[in-house]
């Protein structure tokens, strides 16, 4: 039985969230499914930002901008309704869901009309809430690299800890990984990584020049979204290399033009390829089941949704090893 009230965490202000008690969202329309969510995991960059109030969810229209409203875009869980336009799925199916609905995913329900994707019974709950940022990183290892590339990711974080893994999956010759955290840099190594860098106390491109032998790399990964990433990139990568920003930064900040222009070479944004689309969703859901890529290591806190405020500001300090915090209900 559907209750008429949940709980759900809501960004109320600038830096300001609680978990409230609202109404369970009804189908907007036949085209929508209601879940019952199992568990959410928080994304560092985009929930962090969108906390901060500097960056904006692009979803689609329906979603409620105006204070409060319920964060989150990375879960999964058990659909309890379905419209009666809805073909793919049935009540009973659980499904990982990705990018941004007609209501948050830190609640204990959540309605969307696309933006799913069935996952298997076996599959453990924080799999399916983990598959949305592997689908998305997927997307811009997809566009910039290919088997027998050479490549650097800056930052190894959430987003570069699933880079590092598509990499090593995809055939990567070489992967060099430049991290201010010990305990990311030890994880990058563990991951099968070739060399780590600290960018705290060592040039970025000086190494990445001595690891190469003066060649650099096919592909640079910006996966940290920090100014101090962004202005070095371009300088990383090999003639007609290719950088690929998955990172976000908010602010307008520096960027290395002249070498990017000097080596012809291009930057792509992540969804550049083929966009956020459950195509993405659909190839991660394939290469966590068929063993491709293992995912179970990523999740490094595990918290409630009375627990998310404290969680976002962890994450803004950047102090602690935290690769994805998982909130379940």
């Amino acid at each position: 039985m559907i209750p008429e009230k949940m709980k759900a965490y809501r960004i109320t202000g600038e830096e300001t969230g609680g978990v409230f008690e609202i109404d369970v969202p009804k189908l907007r329309d036949e085209n929508c499914i209601l879940i019952k969510n199992e568990a959410a995991t928080i994304c560092n960059m985009t929930d962090s930002h969108i906390f901060e109030c500097v960056h904006e969810p692009n979803g689609p229209n329906g979603w409620e901008m105006k204070f409060p409203f319920t964060l989150g875009h990375e879960s999964s869980g058990k659909v309890v309704k379905v419209g009666s336009d809805v073909k793919d799925v049935k009540v009973g199916d659980r499904v990982a869901l990705a990018g941004f609905f007609e209501s948050g995913s830190f609640a204990e329900y959540t309605m969307a009309s696309k933006g799913y994707v069935k996952i298997p019974d076996t599959m453990n709950p924080a799999e399916g809430a983990l598959l949305e940022m592997l689908s998305a990183v997927y997307q811009i290892v997809e566009t910039v690299f290919t088997i027998g590339h050479s490549a650097v990711i800056l930052g190894c974080g959430g987003a570069g800890s699933y880079a590092l893994k598509l990499l090593k999956a995809g055939g990567a010759t070489q992967v060099i990984v430049s991290e201010p955290h010990p305990g990311k840099r030890a994880y990058a190594l563990a991951q099968g990584a070739d060399h780590v860098i600290d960018p705290t106390t060592e040039n970025v491109a000086e190494k990445v020049n001595e690891y190469t032998h003066g060649e650099m790399v096919d592909v640079c990964l910006e996966m940290s979204g920090y100014p101090e990433a962004l202005a070095v990139m371009t300088s990383l990568i090999k003639r007609q290399g290719k950088v690929g920003m998955f990172g976000v930064c908010p602010n307008p900040t520096t960027v290395n033009m002249y070498d990017l222009h000097m080596n012809w070479s291009a930057i792509f944004s992540a969804g550049y390829f083929k966009g956020y689309t459950e195509r993405a969703l659909q190839k991660a859901l394939e290469m966590v089941k068929t063993g491709v890529v293992d995912i179970n290591d990523l999740v490094t806190d595990e918290i409630r949704l009375d627990g998310v405020t404290d969680a976002l500001k962890k994450i803004q300090k950047g102090e602690e090893n935290i690769r994805k915090i998982l909130i379940t209900f």
